[in-house]
């Protein structure tokens, strides 16, 4: 009969410890995410290929950040201002560019959970009009944003006709 009581207690205690309601995480939505946003950390683990000039791998990571970027779910907008440093480390070399301004503006929605961003230039003045789409890694509408997106644009360099193609895993922290 001991050992059939320390049975159920134990079984009582897996009970109760092993049920996780996952409900409690807290979803994303246009409106929760309205408001000022630190940029904690931005990067993109890439593969460029010029076509006819190779290929080659590298990181391209913000630094020294207080960039604030501010999502308006009035108009389905953001925008950013502040400085950052940008470094870019390729298999050859490591390039740092102190950069003011912010990281672009445009606009945004959520899809299916993710975050998509419009007019990402992070750097490089060049807006992309195609969406960042964000996949929430760990999200607190009250804290903080953290996530993943996979970037594959290719485009055609306009003054030499080169066509570049970009792969890349991107990562985005915010924190209010």
């Amino acid at each position: 009969m001991k050992n059939f009581f320390y049975l159920l207690v134990c079984v009582s205690l897996f009970t109760f410890t092993s049920c996780n309601d996952d409900d409690d995480d807290p979803e994303l939505t246009e409106s929760n995410i309205e408001g000022a946003w630190n940029l904690e950390a931005y990067e993109n683990d890439y593969t460029l290929n010029i076509v006819g000039l190779g290929t080659t791998a590298g990181k391209a990571e913000i630094t020294n950040s207080d960039v604030i970027v501010t999502f308006s779910s009035a108009d389905l907008t953001w925008t950013s201002s502040g400085d950052f440093t940008l470094e870019v480390t390729d298999a050859d070399s490591t390039t740092t560019e102190n950069l003011t301004g912010g990281i672009g503006s445009g606009t945004y929605s959520v899809e299916n959970g993710n975050l998509l961003m419009v007019g990402i230039d992070a750097g490089d003045e060049t807006d992309n009009d195609e969406p960042t789409s964000f996949r929430p890694t760990s999200y607190n509408p009250d804290s903080r944003f953290e996530g993943q997106a996979d970037l594959d644009v290719t485009i055609t360099e306009p003054f030499l006709g080169l066509t570049v193609s970009i792969d890349g895993d991107v990562i985005m922290e915010l924190s209010r």
